[in-house]
C-alpha cells in the first residue's frame, strides 16, 4: 500500500477537484462518535469549495462537511475541516416503529426489507444497497435506535459487517461483508 491520499469533493454534486497526500486525520465511528477533523495546507485549495473528502483506497473512511476553518499565510491556507462521517449520516436518523406496533422489524427479503427502511427513514435518495447476501430474514430492531446501530446489529446477527463507501457518484453505498 502507497501513501495515504485523499480526494477532496465540492459543490452539492460533491464533483472531485483536488487530491492531497499531506494531511493530519481524526475520522472516528462506532458506538459514540461518528465525526471527522481533517486539516491540510494548500496553495490551490480555496476552503470554501470543500464539500465532502474521501480517504482513497479506504472505502468506508469519508465524510461530509461542516464546518471550514481556515488561515492564509504566506501563500499557504491552512484548512481544517469538521464534519459528519458517512456511518454518521446514517447515525443521525433514527429507527422509529410503524404506528401501532412496539417494535420496527423485517420479515422477508433482506434487500427489500432494507430498501423500505432507507426510504422510512429518507436516506433511500443518499443510501443504496450496493452488496448483501440474497436471503431471507426475520429481525426486530431495538427501539428508536439509530439507523447505524441497527445495522450493524442486524449484520452481526448474520455473522456479517456493515461496509460502507462514499461512491464517485455521491451516494453512500451500503454492503453487508462476511466477519
Amino acid at each position: 500500500m502507497g501513501v495515504p491520499v485523499i480526494t477532496l469533493y465540492q459543490g452539492s454534486n460533491r464533483e472531485a477537484f483536488a487530491q492531497t497526500d499531506s494531511f493530519t486525520l481524526d475520522y472516528a465511528y462506532g458506538d459514540e462518535e461518528n465525526d471527522f477533523e481533517l486539516s491540510f495546507t494548500s496553495s490551490s485549495v480555496e476552503p470554501t469549495r470543500v464539500t465532502a473528502f474521501k480517504l482513497n483506497d479506504a472505502s468506508d473512511v469519508a465524510g461530509f462537511v461542516d464546518t471550514i476553518d481556515s488561515t492564509y499565510k504566506d501563500g499557504n491556507y491552512t484548512i481544517v475541516l469538521a464534519g459528519t462521517s458517512i456511518q454518521g449520516v446514517l447515525d443521525k436518523r433514527i429507527i422509529e416503529p410503524p404506528a401501532g406496533q412496539a417494535y420496527y422489524t423485517i420479515n422477508g427479503n433482506l434487500t427489500s426489507g432494507l430498501n423500505t427502511l432507507l426510504s422510512r427513514t429518507q436516506l433511500s435518495s443518499l443510501v443504496r444497497i450496493k452488496n448483501v447476501p440474497a436471503r431471507s430474514i426475520s429481525f426486530q430492531f431495538d427501539r428508536y435506535t439509530s439507523v447505524w446501530n441497527g445495522l450493524r446489529k442486524l449484520a452481526k446477527s448474520l455473522t456479517m459487517r456493515v461496509q460502507l463507501d462514499l461512491a464517485d457518484d455521491n451516494h453512500i453505498e451500503l454492503s453487508f461483508t462476511p466477519l
